[in-house]
């Protein structure tokens, strides 16, 4: 048999060869890939300063880096899908290398000691779902190009010492769902462009230096489900102060749609859970809110925080804590507060063990056992005393064994 001018013979071997060809093509191109990954890990590695449980140990030539400690791949293309090193303890910088993970979509680095900025390099992330930077010791401004991140979901930046405004450009972030904040140094006015985070649930800005007015546009975000503004200096259109839209003292509409699940006025995140079933403020219900706002700003955590998670209220959270590990769930900004003012650790472990019972007991799912605000206010008195009478101490106390 002929084709035009050769063989089957012939057209048959042609077509093998160019096989081979793209296939040793292929897994060169796939090769070269796969070596920038590997090489932007170790850059990566190379940055930090510290490494006290040994977690990056791993990263070297003995095995592939799909392998090593915290990294993910991709089950086809073998490229870095998630970087996972967060509450490792790791001190360092963040490398600028991290912007060659191009296939990267989660890149959790929280709960670490990172320092330094935050390198622009982030924004070639591309494909970056979910950026966790919060609880670190980050300075600078935020980047604008993490507008380049068109597909991020969830940005967390809380609880650094970030400074400067927030870039308007993150109002290009379409897909974003949690943008936090929270606990920097960030000054300036809300950016009018937070009104196009059109699928935004959750925003929190909370402990901030932050001034100005509230951007309107924010009432028009229809997916919002809870905003966190409080411990600034922002104000309405009519100059009047706001600290949050939580609190005891809060007038109701008339329930007007009896089958609202939740007809009361308010934050979900703060209504106590008999709410859903019975159509009435009471007294109790306001001091549920009040323990649930306690134990936010003692842990720097949002009742919103722990929405997605099976099982997982901020009262458990911190009721499983209770009183062993309340230093681990302490929100750092004040544990430094404690150091810079040299108070002894045994009295303020104490006062703080008190004021997360306080919290604890406040927002009990059972009515009947939460603390009466008489009882509250007694019990912050005796602490306030505790702390007050102290003064400044000279030198600070060993912690306890």
């Amino acid at each position: 048999m002929k084709l035009v001018g050769i063989s089957f013979a012939e057209f048959r071997s042609c077509h093998l060869l160019l096989c081979i060809a793209l296939a040793l093509c292929f897994k060169q191109v796939s090769s070269t890939t796969n070596e920038t990954d590997g090489l932007a890990l170790l850059q990566f590695k190379t940055s930090i300063t510290r490494d006290p449980f040994g977690v990056l140990n791993s990263w070297n030539n003995s095995v592939g880096f799909c392998h090593w400690y915290g990294v993910t791949c991709g089950r086809r293309h073998r490229r870095v899908t998630v970087l996972d090193l967060s509450s490792q303890r790791l001190s360092g910088s963040i490398s600028s290398h991290i912007g060659n993970l191009s296939f990267i979509r989660k890149l959790l680095l929280q709960n670490n000691s990172f320092d330094h900025e935050i390198p622009p390099q982030v924004g070639q992330l591309h494909r970056l779902r979910i950026l966790g930077l919060h609880y670190n010791s980050l300075i600078g401004k935020i980047p604008k190009n993490i507008s380049g991140c068109l597909n991020l979901v969830v940005l967390s930046l809380g609880n650094n010492q970030l400074i400067g405004e927030i870039p308007g450009e993150l109002g290009s972030l379409l897909k974003l769902r949690q943008l936090d904040l929270s606990a920097n140094k960030l000054t300036g006015s809300v950016p009018s462009s937070a009104g196009n985070l059109s699928s935004l649930e959750i925003l929190y800005l909370t402990r901030n230096n932050m001034g100005g007015s509230i951007p309107q546009v924010l009432g028009l975000l229809t997916s919002l489900q809870f905003i966190g503004i409080g411990f600034n200096k922002l104000s309405d259109a009519e100059m009047v102060a706001h600290v949050g839209d939580f609190g005891t003292a809060k007038f109701l509409d008339p329930i007007t749609d009896p089958m609202s699940p939740l007809p009361l006025g308010g934050t979900t995140s703060y209504a106590p859970p008999e709410y859903a079933k019975i159509c009435e403020a009471s007294r109790e219900g306001d001091v549920y809110s009040y323990g649930i706002l306690l134990l936010e700003i003692f842990t720097g955590r949002s009742p919103a925080y722990f929405a997605s998670r099976d099982n997982l209220t901020l009262h458990s959270f911190v009721a499983e804590a209770w009183p062993e590990r309340v230093l681990e769930i302490t929100d750092r900004f004040l544990l430094r507060e404690r150091e810079s003012h040299l108070c002894p650790y045994g009295i303020f472990h104490e006062c703080l063990t008190w004021l997360f019972h306080i919290g604890v007991t406040c927002s009990d799912p059972m009515p009947g056992r939460r603390m009466t605000m008489n009882n509250v206010a007694n019990d912050l008195c005796h602490i306030r005393k505790k702390l007050f009478t102290l003064g400044l101490c000279q030198q600070d106390e060993a912690p306890m064994a």
